[in-house]
């Protein structure tokens, strides 16, 4: 899994450099290994040149979510980016001007090596944030971020991890979706390490693999797999005449070489996936877009077995690295004698100091949703303020933005998880986020610069996109798989938890809102539908979310739950959560509402139209 000591080399002339480590790269393939080439030598390909320079927003959005595939021409500007799920979070209070340090997840890349690798091959749109320090892992020096896990060799130079060889994240079912396994064909069919044309035989061998068009699709892996790494950050001073060669090479060194043809998911016929030694690319038909998954967001909540995704959790049972988390025990760690060689001591301690708690150990069958559930609430009391005007507005947005021009400046703003449906969901909203933290400062308000909202809905058992919950399930409530209260109650919940994995783990420290309305599909039975919405609440409040309100109108809420009043019984379990009121008319009206509750819980936003956009009043 871990690079072993590399080989030395004698002709350091660009193209002989490029040849050594390629070779090296397939001679990983065929004999597991994960080898790459160390940083010590592509820098004499590759100068260093110090100081580095902030990272910047780009054109091209981050890959570590969903976004349009990549022309055959790249961006080669500098780019920016995180969660995945891995993981934005827009709370955590970093005051520092260090380009090293992130605010997005309160984590900082310290190690020089880390630093300029970073920088050379991408930046946050290669490797999304880091969410994690420096630590040890099976006795090598490593960092997280979101899509990537970068290493510490011995001899100082850096690489990146085989992520899903075995031992990490090997596994086939995360989040609701089926990868594909490794396909053995694809290593028989690599060409030797001696092939004396092993570098052109290599790059042909992805060629034809990673295809651009796949059952009428236009899936675009090869676009995205060779314009991963941008040609101004790997060549700061200005390309080599081999710069192309190098490129590629580059390239490869992020996603490994396919091991998989692309693959339909076995439940959706919309999405596509392709399978790499180091990342899964996904293509998703409804919108037309390729991106690699947030998998190494998905191997810190291994070790935390926090926003674990139930089938992840399942796949995972018996693994090492699960649940291992343990603050304030040897090496934090659970386990330790099942995970020799590491230390997770202060891993993920960010920089305000703050640490998630201990992991909960994993039952027989582990799941991230706690069994216990406390009662839902929200801070504050239910009188209603007296409204106070913010001097610039708040702007909601999500998947029908994706591509569009936006607002350069403004207070806060809410961002849409999914794309219009539970378990789906919105394919740029990385995009979103990077827009949302680095646009103009905002005016003086007591709202978060960033707030999330998840669509809810509730198809009831015969749901054609088959997330409800199946026969056996015991957590949060014992569901038999019918529609059930306490299966409808699941089913909320891990719609909830699905919304939050996507936005990241950190997301957490931000304030989340469910998007209650009649334009989605819902039972006849009201009470039905009040559970969906109560198991939402339960596992936001559970994941130790502080701010949880509800979106909707009276009149949608009203046709829902059965609550047609404000005081009605039906709202006992939502009387506490805040209220985002939609739609006024305009501005001027937006106001004048803040005291129309339609759960008994205190009005916080009111939405209204402003230059064609969803703008939003904050109360208070």
């Amino acid at each position: 899994m871990f690079d072993q000591v590399l080989p030395a080399i004698h002709d350091t002339t660009p193209v002989a450099l490029a040849r050594w480590w390629l070779g090296v790269l397939v001679a990983s393939f065929v004999l597991g290994m994960g080898v790459l080439s160390p940083a010590t030598a592509l820098a004499q390909a590759t100068p260093t040149r110090t100081p580095v320079p902030t990272v910047q927003p780009t054109s091209r959005p981050p890959a570590v979510s969903p976004t349009p595939a990549p022309s055959p021409a790249a961006s080669s500007a500098v780019p920016v980016s995180p969660s995945p799920s891995p993981t934005p979070s827009p709370a955590v209070a970093v005051t520092t001007s260090d380009p090293r340090a992130f605010a997005q997840t309160g984590f900082r890349i310290d190690q020089d090596a880390f630093w300029d690798y970073f920088q050379k091959r991408g930046g946050v749109n290669t490797f999304g944030y880091p969410v994690s320090q420096t630590f040890t892992l099976l006795g090598t020096r490593v960092q997280l971020f979101q899509r990537l896990v970068m290493q510490l060799r011995p001899d100082g130079s850096v690489g990146t991890l085989n992520l899903l060889d075995q031992g990490l994240l090997p596994f086939t079912h995360i989040n609701g979706s089926t990868f594909p396994a490794p396909d053995p064909a694809f290593a028989g069919q690599m060409p030797p390490p001696t092939d004396p044309n092993y570098l052109s035989t290599v790059i042909r061998f992805v060629q034809a693999n990673a295809p651009d068009t796949f059952d009428g699709h236009q899936v675009n892996f090869g676009q995205t797999f060779f314009n991963t790494v941008p040609r101004a950050g790997a060549f700061p001073d200005g390309p080599p005449d081999n710069s192309d060669a190098l490129l590629a090479g580059f390239d490869l060194e992020m996603w490994g070489l396919p091991t998989s043809p692309p693959t339909y998911d076995p439940t959706n016929k919309n999405f596509v996936y392709q399978r790499f030694q180091r990342g899964i690319m996904h293509y998703d038909a409804a919108c037309n877009c390729t991106h690699g998954l947030l998998l190494a967001d998905y191997l810190k909540s291994l070790l935390l077995n926090q926003n674990l995704p139930p089938d992840l959790a399942a796949d995972a049972r018996g693994n090492s690295l699960l649940a291992q988390w343990a603050p304030g025990r040897p090496s934090a760690l659970a386990r330790p004698a099942a995970l020799a060689g590491t230390d997770l001591t202060n891993a993920f301690v960010n920089l305000s100091g703050s640490a998630p708690p201990a992991a909960s150990q994993p039952a027989t069958q582990p799941l991230a949703a706690s069994p216990s559930l406390p009662p839902v609430s929200a801070p504050g009391a239910l009188s209603v303020p007296v409204p106070v005007i913010n001097l610039q507005d708040g702007y909601d947005v999500s998947f029908p933005q994706c591509g569009e021009s936006l607002p350069g400046t403004f207070a806060f703003t809410i961002l849409g998880v999914n794309d219009g449906r539970a378990f789906d969901f919105n394919p740029c909203l990385t995009t979103l986020m990077n827009w949302a933290l680095n646009s103009a400062p905002p005016a003086a308000t007591r709202q978060p610069r960033v707030s999330f909202y998840l669509n809810t809905d509730n198809p009831g058992p015969n749901d054609p996109g088959q997330h409800w919950p199946t026969a056996g399930l015991s957590q949060p409530r014992a569901c038999d798989g019918s529609g059930s209260l306490d299966c409808a109650y699941d089913y909320g919940w891990y719609a909830a938890q699905a919304a939050l994995t996507r936005a990241g783990g950190q997301a957490t420290s931000a304030p989340w809102w469910l998007d209650v309305e009649t334009t989605n599909t819902w039972s006849d039975d009201v009470t039905n539908n009040a559970a969906v919405l109560q198991g939402a609440a339960g596992l936001l409040k559970a994941a130790g979310v502080a701010s949880i309100g509800v979106y909707s109108s009276p009149r949608q809420w009203g046709q829902i739950t059965g609550a047609t009043t404000a005081d009605s019984t039906i709202n006992q379990p939502f009387a506490s959560l805040y209220n985002w009121l939609a739609r006024a008319h305009s501005a001027d009206e937006a106001p004048t509402l803040c005291s129309r509750t339609f759960t008994g819980g205190r009005v916080k936003l009111v939405q209204y139209p402003l230059n064609g956009f969803d703008a939003d009043y904050a109360c208070f």
